[in-house]
C-alpha cells in the first residue's frame, strides 16, 4: 500500500525527476555528456548478428530519452530492450547462465520502468511478460544453470533473485503477470530486508562487511543495499537509512 500507483517509481519518480534532471545538465553535465555519447555511439554502429544482452544500454537509452525528449533515444531503447529479451531467452533455451550479476537485468527493468508512459500498452505488456516468464524460468530450471548467481541474503546478494524485488516494484498494478509480480515483491521486499539485517549482525560494533575478502566488501556487496534504500525511498517517498547505520562502520 506504500509504492505509488505512477511511474517511475525505481530510482526516481514524478516529483523528483525535476531535480535529476536538473542535476544531469547542472553539476553532473561531464557525467550526462559521457553517458550520452554511449547511447550515440551505439545508435551509430550496425547491430550484429547474434543478440546482445543489452539491459544497460536500454536504461542508459531511456534516461537520455527522458532528458532530452527526442524519439531516437526512445526508439534505441525500445529495440534494446527487444534485443535483450532475444538474448535472455537464448540462453535460457541453450541453459546457460546470462551473467553472474544482476545488473543488466535490473537496468532492463529500470528502463521499463521508465519509459512505461511512453510504451503502447501492448508492447509494455508483452516486453514486461516475457522477461517475467525467462526469469522464472531461469529460476525453475533444473538442475541450476551453471554459473547462474542464485545467491541470497546472506552473500552478496547480486545474483539473480536480486531482480525479483525491482521486477515486483516496478509491476505492482500493471495487471500483468500480476501473481508472480506480487510474489517477487513479496519475496524481493523480505529478502532484502534479511540481508540488511545480516549485515547488521555482522558488522556488529566494530564495523565491518559480510565478507572477510574486501574485494566482495567493498566492489559488488554493497549495491544491494543501496539499491534497496534508494528504490524503497522512490517507491514509497519513505527513507529508511537511518534505520540501518550499520554501513557507516564498513571501512573499519
Amino acid at each position: 500500500g506504500k509504492i505509488r500507483q505512477d511511474h517511475p517509481r525505481l530510482f526516481f519518480n514524478a516529483d523528483t525527476w525535476p531535480g535529476v534532471k536538473a542535476r544531469a545538465l547542472g553539476e553532473e553535465r561531464a557525467w550526462y555528456a559521457r553517458l550520452k555519447g554511449l547511447v550515440e555511439s551505439k545508435i551509430s554502429r550496425p547491430r550484429p548478428k547474434d543478440p546482445r544482452d543489452l539491459g544497460v544500454e536500454a536504461a542508459r537509452a531511456a534516461f537520455v530519452y527522458l532528458v532530452e525528449g527526442d524519439a531516437k533515444y526512445l526508439a534505441d531503447a525500445k529495440s534494446s530492450l527487444l534485443e535483450a529479451l532475444d538474448h535472455y531467452e537464448t540462453k535460457l533455451a541453450e541453459k546457460k547462465a546470462t551473467n553472474w550479476y544482476s545488473t543488466s537485468r535490473v537496468h532492463f527493468v529500470l528502463a521499463w520502468d521508465w519509459l512505461y508512459n511512453d510504451l503502447e500498452a501492448a508492447e509494455r505488456e508483452a516486453v514486461f511478460a516475457r522477461f517475467v516468464k525467462v526469469l522464472d524460468g531461469v529460476l525453475a530450471t533444473r538442475p541450476p544453470i551453471f554459473r547462474e548467481n542464485y545467491s541470497g541474503h546472506n552473500t552478496g546478494f547480486y545474483g539473480v533473485r536480486n531482480t525479483l524485488w525491482f521486477v515486483g516494484c516496478a509491476g505492482l498494478g500493471a495487471g500483468i503477470e500480476t501473481a508472480k509480480v506480487e510474489e517477487w515483491l513479496v519475496w524481493g521486499h523480505d529478502e532484502n530486508r534479511k540481508m540488511l539485517e545480516f549485515r547488521r549482525k555482522a558488522c556488529g560494533d566494530d564495523g565491518g562487511g559480510a565478507s572477510s575478502t574486501l574485494g566482495y566488501t567493498f566492489a559488488a556487496y554493497p549495491w544491494a543495499e543501496q539499491n534497496f534504500l534508494y528504490t524503497w525511498l522512490s517507491a514509497t517517498g519513505e527513507n529508511i537509512a537511518p534505520d540501518w547505520p550499520h554501513a557507516a562502520g564498513l571501512a573499519n
